[in-house]
């Protein structure tokens, strides 16, 4: 396959089945108003969706947060310290750039680039290969804005051309596994009460809050949209969910 993005999506499938085979055998068991508030609640909305999924278990992530709690405490002992070397001068200097950086970075720089990617985010559906249904229906609610409130029933259901290839069909469940990976982990932070994701045929189903459905865009605008433009093939994606959500509490909280 030419596409190193689609192979890249291909191999992290394949790592994580094995890594559910693994742990299948292990267990013994099977896994299975207002114009300017409306806009404003949609910015939020969007900001939500894509934080949640581009960034809730991105390396880089990680290693901005580790800056954030590292700079600071080195910042504190380089300020403090009574070393009068150049060197420490040196390191008092690069700690504290560091820790305004870093805060900097996670505080404002995300929400400033989000600021400026929202209106493409806004035509993401019109510019997308595939005709997407009943996404606006589903997301069009306050409900999503706290990720403590689940959709306890949502279903992704793609129409594949009939002269679809069967590299298309293996890239779209690589891309499943992926989305079901980072959706049903995402649901073991939260106390019971969700369905887990699952795959029956050509449809996905589970339960949905804010950033399983940041994951669901990914999945769609990215992967899916990425496989349809190389290898053709899948005609539509339609998105239902349940008609109210649910309040689910984080699981460290009461």
């Amino acid at each position: 396959m030419e596409n190193d993005e689609l192979n890249n999506l291909v191999k992290k499938a394949v790592a994580i089945t094995a890594k559910n085979d693994a742990k299948t055998k292990e267990n013994n068991t099977i896994p299975i108003i207002n114009k300017k508030e409306i806009q404003f609640r949609d910015f939020k909305l969007y900001y939500g969706l894509i934080n949640n999924a581009y960034e809730g278990h991105s390396f880089w992530f990680v290693v901005d947060f580790i800056g954030l709690c590292l700079f600071p405490i080195l910042a504190i002992f380089a300020i403090n310290g009574k070393n009068e070397s150049i060197y420490f001068l040196y390191f008092q200097v690069i700690t504290i750039i560091g820790s305004i950086f870093f805060a900097f970075k996670m505080f404002l720089m995300n929400p400033f680039i989000h600021i400026l990617k929202y209106p493409f985010y806004k035509n993401w559906i019109k510019n997308c290969s595939i005709q997407i249904i009943g996404w606006n229906e589903v997301c069009n609610t306050d409900d999503l804005l706290d990720s403590q409130n689940w959709y306890k029933q949502c279903s992704i259901t793609i129409t594949l051309a009939t002269n679809c290839s069967q590299t298309t069909k293996k890239l779209i469940t690589a891309a499943y596994i992926v989305f079901m990976d980072n959706a049903n982990t995402m649901q073991k932070q939260f106390n019971g009460g969700t369905e887990t994701w699952k795959l029956e045929e050509n449809k996905l189903e589970g339960s949905a809050n804010n950033k399983v459905l940041g994951y669901l865009h990914k999945l769609i605008s990215n992967d899916l949209n990425l496989i349809n433009k190389t290898y053709k093939g899948i005609f539509s994606i339609e998105i239902k969910a349940s008609e109210n959500t649910m309040k689910i509490t984080y699981a460290d909280t009461e």
